[in-house]
């Protein structure tokens, strides 16, 4: 018994540092507009799958802000493919077409979806026509990736 007890803490720590840090980036906030999203899609576009991207690489167009940061004086890079993948649940996730999530290379690194205004585009305070989860057509429309 007292093994098991020595053993619980130390992994009740593990799991509530890891289980936080892996939460820092994942929410769904961002501006009270929403980017269009043919925006966002035409943004995903841009990226190459098999390129390497590091911080403040950006892949924005009109209303729609892709980015991917790291916040951290450790700056890895990242495969498209994975800015790509994060950018995509956070589409599918998120109702309000926006928010950041982790990328799991580092602590602090992650991809940023947001509105961007004075782009030639318009918002709009309704969330977009899309529902979380009904991005069953998104590879489709984002088109064939880089690498192939």
């Amino acid at each position: 018994m007292r093994s098991f007890s020595a053993l619980a803490i130390p992994l009740a720590l593990i799991y509530f540092a890891t289980t936080t840090l892996a939460m820092v980036y994942n929410d769904c906030k961002g501006s009270s507009l929403f980017p269009a999203r043919k925006d966002c899609i035409a943004g995903l576009r841009t990226i190459n799958a098999t390129a390497t991207y590091n911080n403040l690489d950006e892949f924005s167009v009109r209303t729609c802000m892709i980015q991917y940061r790291t916040d951290d004086e450790y700056s890895p890079d990242v495969f498209g493919r994975v800015i790509l993948d994060v950018a995509k649940r956070i589409m599918k996730g998120c109702l309000s077409g926006h928010g950041s999530l982790g990328t799991g290379n580092c602590e602090k690194c992650h991809v940023t979806m947001n509105y961007r205004a004075g782009h030639g585009g318009k918002g709009t305070f309704r969330a977009p026509e899309h529902h979380p989860g009904d991005i069953s057509s998104l590879d489709a429309e984002i088109g064939k990736p880089a690498e192939e």
